[in-house]
């Protein structure tokens, strides 16, 4: 490129971490933001953040909530709206899980919630998110400083997407079905499954590898640059 080695696109989480370690790694990086659409924003004085579930309400495609809605949800759950009013921003969030077929084509790569897209139970997608910048970061300031083969953004696009499928994805999964769960005898197995795990160190502890991500970093390390598409 001609004024900066790499525009990052997006200044969330992710794409700030990736810009961060990039400059750290003496790449010259852009980030750049929309600022045109309204979003979420740190809460001032006498406002207050509400967010839910509504196992209810589960039509598919993204919909417009209105404040009206929200009263009439909360109602019907709580029995109450609480007084809402003068919301400053509503959103609807789906539940979709998806990920990119690839996260490179060419000199354009994904990360984060752009390459995979899961229930936010857990936090994987922001976990898993944050290891694809490192991981990016990585090996694009190895290709920019240190003259890398191009062929380490395959083997990023190979590891990444591995991870995402065999523990963002079938984590988060597995947490949103534990949580929907309404039959009284499933979540009464489901809480006997926990139980058992915690009373077992050994079975606690890989529990905690998988659950953050640290599994997925020592997964990843096992690809081999061998097994990238040349």
């Amino acid at each position: 490129m001609t004024t900066h080695d790499v525009v990052v696109v997006g200044a969330g989480p992710v794409g700030l971490w990736l810009a961060g370690e990039l400059r750290l790694a003496g790449v010259w990086t852009v980030v750049l933001e929309r600022l045109d659409e309204p979003g979420p924003a740190p809460i001032p004085c006498g406002f207050v953040r509400v967010s839910g579930y509504d196992a209810a309400d589960q039509e598919p495609g993204r919909r417009t909530v209105t404040m009206d809605e929200l009263r009439a949800t909360a109602v019907r759950i709580a029995g109450t709206d609480f007084g809402m009013r003068d919301a400053r921003w509503l959103s609807r969030f789906g539940n979709a899980t998806r990920h990119a077929a690839t996260y490179r084509k060419g000199r354009v790569l994904l990360a984060g919630d752009a390459a995979h897209v899961n229930n936010p139970i857990g936090g994987m997608g922001l976990n898993g998110g944050i290891q694809d910048a490192v991981s990016l970061s990585d090996r694009l300031a190895g290709i920019l400083v240190n003259r890398d083969p191009d062929r380490l953004l395959d083997l990023y696009d190979l590891q990444r997407r591995t991870v995402a499928v065999e523990h963002v994805q079938e984590q988060s999964i597995a947490n949103k079905k534990r949580l929907e769960a309404s039959d009284p005898e499933t979540r009464r197995k489901n809480l006997d499954d926990l139980r058992q795990i915690a009373a077992d160190p050994a079975r606690a502890r890989q529990f905690l590898l998988r659950t953050a991500m640290i599994a997925s970093q020592r997964r990843a390390a096992t690809i081999e640059l061998a097994e990238a598409t040349p």
